[in-house]
C-alpha cells in the first residue's frame, strides 16, 4: 500500500561542528519517540565510505564515534524507524529522520502526525538549522520524499507533493 507521509525539512549550512552530530544521533532518537517509536536502524556516509548501508541501531554511537576518531566527516546520518521483516528500507519506514551538510528532514506516516508533535519536531530541529527556512509537505512514500528533501529534482517533477506551508527559522 502506497501511503501518505507529512515532511518537516530544513536546509542547512554545512556544519563542522563533530559534536552535532553525536547530539543528532540523540535527538533523532528523541523525534523518533516523540512520533510514538523507537529507532531501529540508522545509516552514515562519510569522507571515506560512501555505502551508507542501513544496519541496526544497537551499534550507532560506536560506528559513529570511531568515524569521528578516525578524523573523518560525516556527510549524512540516517535514523529509520522500521517494522520486522521489511522488504525496503526506502519503502517501509515509519519515521526517516535525515541529516545531512545540505538538510535536515523529518518524514512520517501521516497517519502519525499531529500538531503537537509537529511543534516539539520543529524545535528540536531548530538546533541544525543556522536560522535557514524551510517547509512542510506532504507527499506519498512511492513519490520518494527524500529525494524532495534533497532537492535531487525540481517541484514539478514529484506528481504527489503538495506544500503545506513554509517555514521561517527565526
Amino acid at each position: 500500500m502506497d501511503s501518505k507521509t507529512i515532511s518537516i525539512t530544513f536546509n542547512t549550512k554545512d556544519e563542522s561542528d563533530n559534536s552535532l552530530w553525536k547530539d543528532w544521533l540523540y535527538d533523532a532518537h528523541q523525534i523518533s519517540e516523540i512520533i510514538g517509536y523507537k529507532a531501529t536502524h540508522f545509516g552514515f556516509t562519510t569522507t571515506k565510505s560512501k555505502s551508507g548501508k542501513i544496519k541496526e541501531i544497537k551499534n550507532a554511537k560506536k560506528q559513529i564515534d570511531k568515524a569521528l576518531e578516525d578524523g573523518q566527516k560525516i556527510k549524512h546520518l540516517s535514523i529509520i524507524v522500521l517494522p520486522p521483516n521489511f522488504e525496503s528500507a526506502s519503502f517501509d519506514y515509519n519515521v526517516m529522520l535525515v541529516r545531512s551538510l545540505e538538510y535536515v528532514t523529518v518524514i512520517i506516516n501521516a497517519k502519525d502526525y499531529t500538531e503537537e508533535k509537529e511543534k516539539k519536531i520543529i524545535n528540536i530541529l531548530k538546533k541544525y538549522t543556522q536560522g535557514c527556512s524551510g517547509e512542510m509537505f506532504e507527499m506519498l512514500k512511492s513519490d520518494f520524499p527524500l529525494s524532495y528533501s534533497a532537492k535531487a529534482n525540481k517541484a514539478e517533477f514529484y506528481k504527489t507533493l503538495r506544500i503545506i506551508r513554509k517555514i521561517e527559522n527565526d
